[in-house]
């Protein structure tokens, strides 16, 4: 059997896709909106976790799973949020 270490935390990340019916769609997009918004949080949840008990993160992405220091993921999240509105430096 497999010890769990109760003081790691994994994070991963799932895409939303819409279905063909306009009302649908609609209400798919809107729901995976609001999932996209509770993964986000709960990242940020676990980030400040992982600081406050001084761990890493364990973090699935792209099929990879990987430790990332909640530093390094509080930094990668800040870098994406400027990238995707534009914020230079």
């Amino acid at each position: 059997m497999t010890e769990v270490n109760p003081r790691v935390i994994v994070i991963a990340g799932a895409k939303s896709q819409a279905m063909n019916s306009p009302n649908t769609a609609e209400a798919s997009n809107d729901a995976g909106l609001a999932a996209l918004a509770a993964l986000k949080r709960a990242g940020l949840r676990a980030a400040q976790e992982a600081l406050r008990t001084n761990t890493y993160m364990v973090v699935a992405e792209n099929g990879k799973v990987e430790r990332l220091s909640p530093q390094e993921y509080l930094r990668e999240r800040e870098d994406a949020r400027k990238k995707q509105s534009g914020d230079a430096g």
